[in-house]
């Protein structure tokens, strides 16, 4: 019986060897795949694939503005990498848009180490990219002080924004200051050191200490967007009518401060988003945001904002709409 059971054991050591060599080579394959992304994006050359171990890009403001009194459509999408691609896409987009907003974010390298890598070595590359294609102003968006300055320093043509704060009091210590320095424009989230918000009057509260420390380092109300934080109606019904209210509620009580939100949000984890995302669009240029946080190559969905501010009075005498038409926008 002995034999068998040497076989056996030898069986096993060999599948253990070989398991822990499939280990090993797959390690140090995602240890050079990663460098290898690291020094592309450093050189500023190609960034295709950098989404999942590098940065996050977002897509910014494309611009239905009346003549009188300018609204703004943020576009943006998460990891939206393939704007990166051959096929010019961050160039269509940068012609469209009104301001680009980049997003950086540390490498997260929790499974090797439990260490995030800092952000500033990738901003400026990235910035840099922006610039080739337009010179349209860039919101600057990352947690890191020193990303912040570094993006805002570099920034470029226009008025750059902020990206963001919080009613957090280590946020407003960190960013306002530099909103101030820069004389930005911010967005600022509804929420502070209680965490998110629950209720509109949480909401309230929070903006009151945003409005605060505004008023403290001289940051001018008209520069400031409030982002309610839209959230999906998957985890909670009513996220999308608390978020309208509070959008209602804002321009009601606070005059030039401005409104914006990630309105892709509201439809997280449920089937046919874009429908979703068409209609609570819609419903939230009724309510009257200035901006919103889209993909602006998501179908419809800048034909639905156009739609939106003619029947509500905010594009004089339909020319925008009627000039996208013209333009063969509105498919």
């Amino acid at each position: 019986m002995r034999e068998p059971r040497r076989g056996a054991a030898l069986i096993v050591v060999l599948g253990a060897i070989v398991l822990l060599s499939v280990i090993i080579v797959a390690f140090f394959s995602s240890v050079r795949s990663e460098y290898q992304s690291a020094r592309s994006f450093a050189d500023g050359a190609s960034l295709r694939g950098l989404a999942d171990s590098a940065v996050q890009l977002v897509q910014a403001q494309i611009q239905t503005a009346t003549t009188n009194n300018p609204t703004y459509t943020w576009a943006s999408q998460p990891g939206m990498i393939r704007t990166f691609d051959d096929d010019g896409t961050l160039r269509v987009v940068g012609e469209a848009c009104h301001v680009v907003l980049v997003c950086v974010v540390p490498i997260d390298t929790e499974r090797r180490g439990g260490r995030k890598r800092p952000v500033v070595h990738l901003l400026r590359p990235l910035i840099e990219q922006v610039r080739a294609v337009t010179d349209k102003p860039i919101s600057v968006d990352t947690t890191s002080g020193e990303a912040m300055r570094l993006g805002l320093s570099i920034h470029g043509p226009g008025q750059p924004m902020l990206n963001s704060v919080t009613g957090e009091q280590a946020r407003l210590d960190l960013m306002m200051p530099l909103a101030a320095e820069f004389q930005t424009k911010l967005v600022a989230l509804a929420m502070d050191d209680t965490g998110m918000p629950e209720t509109n009057d949480a909401r309230f509260a929070a903006i009151e200490k945003i409005l605060q420390a505004a008023d403290k380092h001289g940051v001018k109300v008209e520069n400031i967007h409030i982002d309610p934080l839209i959230r999906p109606i998957s985890t909670n019904p009513t996220h999308a009518a608390d978020c309208l209210a509070a959008v209602r509620r804002i321009k009601a009580e606070f005059g030039p401060l401005k409104t914006v939100g990630g309105l892709s949000n509201i439809s997280f984890g449920l089937p046919k988003r874009n429908l979703l995302n068409r209609v609570f669009v819609a419903y939230m240029v009724e309510a009257g945001i200035d901006a919103g946080i889209i993909d602006p190559l998501e179908p419809g969905i800048m034909a639905t904002i156009l739609a939106a501010n003619a029947l509500m009075n905010r594009d004089e005498y339909c020319m925008n709409y009627i000039m996208a038409e013209r333009a063969g926008k509105l498919e």
